[in-house]
């Protein structure tokens, strides 16, 4: 439902400003976030978590990963799992 999205929107941009990431805001039900020249590492470390996102290179957004805007649960998993990255980097 929009209410959903619009709530895990929200929750997602507080997630990403604590971790500092920058993001394009959206009225649609998905982020693109910015993640420089980590993007390609990211989407591949994400994948083999099984968790699902799209690099935006073939947009010439090289430096981006989008992300669709999930559940509670699916948001959590996605922030755990991309923290847990960053401090593997």
């Amino acid at each position: 439902s929009k209410k959903l999205i619009r709530e895990e929107k929200e929750y997602l941009y507080s997630k990403l400003n604590k971790m500092k990431l920058s993001y394009i805001p959206t009225q649609a039900n998905f982020i693109l976030i910015k993640l420089g020249t980590k993007a390609s590492y990211v989407e591949r470390r994400l994948l083999q978590d099984g968790i699902i996102v799209r690099g935006m290179k073939a947009y010439n957004l090289t430096q981006y990963i989008r992300l669709t805007i999930g559940t509670r649960e699916q948001n959590e998993r996605f922030i755990t799992a991309l923290d847990k990255i960053f401090l593997s980097i």
